[in-house]
């Protein structure tokens, strides 16, 4: 049973950031990544990570006695190997406690202790957009349109690299000349698909990066991909489930961002479609729709960062004939929609658009019941 997914006007409710320890000397990196190599539960080696003083100590105490000395001198070798072949390839290591560790993936109770990073993290706000493998005609235009327009408007797509929509999603991104993070449920030396090796380049040519928390040579075994969703679930703002069938990964990413109190959207189709029954569980279990990238834009407003690029939410002191136009038409109390259809000539639709753009600029909030009211300057 999926857990109700609360949104709207109670959509998020951020975690407080947990104490995560400062590891920043060599020895603790090479702890770090011997932890990784062990290939623990993600979520027993979260618990020590914030329960002792540095990650020495737990192996110290040969990870309170599950592992033997044995076992851990082997990871420790090929730690020591894999920061070889790091720096040989020109990729990075990015450690649990270290200011260049992604932020987002502190609040989580299993966070990976090391990421492998090829290329770079992109910095602006994410979104990661998945679904099937099979996709549908529909579903893969919905994929390109939402990443193009979410890339164009400033935001990273996140996904994995798999065929279908992880694929097509982040093709669109580096098309439209944005930024875009892939995941792996592999090692960087061992990308899977080996179709998607050319693509995962491009993405790192463009500004983006590839990441996995798993060793360089691992292949894409089964049990990893649950491990990486957990990671495109928890690093960016929200979720949008693009098309899922019933059993899918992408629900499984999904259920996670309602975990870790990320936002998480469906796109709809015929209820008749095989292909999107696990999007429409999404919806009745209480998740946002997604029409357009526009409402994922409408959504995601109040928790972008001041400094997002200007197209998004520059506070234009001359805000124009449109501007002025459209705000003299808002009642001082607020106005609905459907109040506001009746002062302008203007479709549901492009009426929606425009408010939004007035929302992106500062200059309108919606309030609940969906009344939108000038922002006082």
């Amino acid at each position: 049973m999926i857990k109700q997914i609360r949104f709207k006007e109670n959509f998020l409710i951020w975690q407080q950031s947990k104490n995560v320890p400062s590891f920043f000397s060599d020895v603790d990196r090479l702890s770090l990544l011997t932890l990784n190599c062990l290939n623990l539960k993600p979520a027993k080696l979260g618990s020590w990570l914030t329960h002792y003083k540095h990650p020495s100590q737990i192996l110290d105490n040969l990870c309170e006695n599950t592992v033997s000395s044995k076992q851990i001198q082997t990871a420790r070798k090929i730690a020591e190997r894999e920061l070889v072949e790091v720096e040989k390839n020109s990729f990075t290591i990015l450690y649990y406690g270290e200011t260049s560790y992604p932020k987002l993936l502190t609040e989580i109770p299993d966070p990976p202790p090391v990421l492998y990073l090829w290329g770079s993290i992109p910095t602006q706000s994410a979104i990661t957009l998945v679904g099937t493998r099979r996709p549908s005609p529909y579903g893969l235009t919905t994929a390109e349109d939402f990443s193009a327009s979410l890339t164009k408007n400033g935001i990273c797509i996140v996904s994995g690299l798999a065929t279908g929509i992880d694929q097509s999603v982040l093709q669109s991104a580096v098309d439209a000349n944005g930024s875009a993070l892939a995941v792996l449920g592999s090692g960087l030396l061992n990308i899977y698909p080996k179709g998607n090796i050319s693509l995962a380049k491009k993405i790192v040519e463009t500004g983006g990066g590839v990441i996995s928390e798993f060793g360089l040579h691992i292949g894409p075994m089964k049990q990893n991909f649950p491990r990486r969703n957990r990671i495109m679930a928890a690093i960016a703002s929200g979720v949008c489930v693009i098309e899922a069938p019933e059993r899918s990964g992408a629900l499984i990413t999904a259920r996670l961002a309602c975990d870790y109190n990320r936002l998480v959207w469906a796109v709809p189709n015929m209820i008749t479609s095989r292909s999107f029954k696990g999007n429409l569980t999404l919806l009745r279990q209480g998740a946002a729709l997604a029409s357009c990238f526009e409402d994922i834009l409408e959504d995601i407003l109040p928790i972008l960062p001041e400094n997002h690029p200007e197209k998004f939410l520059q506070k234009k002191k001359n805000r124009g004939i449109f501007a002025d136009a459209m705000l003299e038409n808002i009642d001082d109390n607020g106005s609905s929609i459907d109040e506001l259809l009746t002062k302008v000539t203007k479709s549901r639709e492009d009426l929606k658009k425009d408010l939004l753009k007035l929302e992106l600029q500062g200059l309108v909030v919606k309030m609940p019941g969906g009344i939108y009211r000038v922002k006082s300057v």
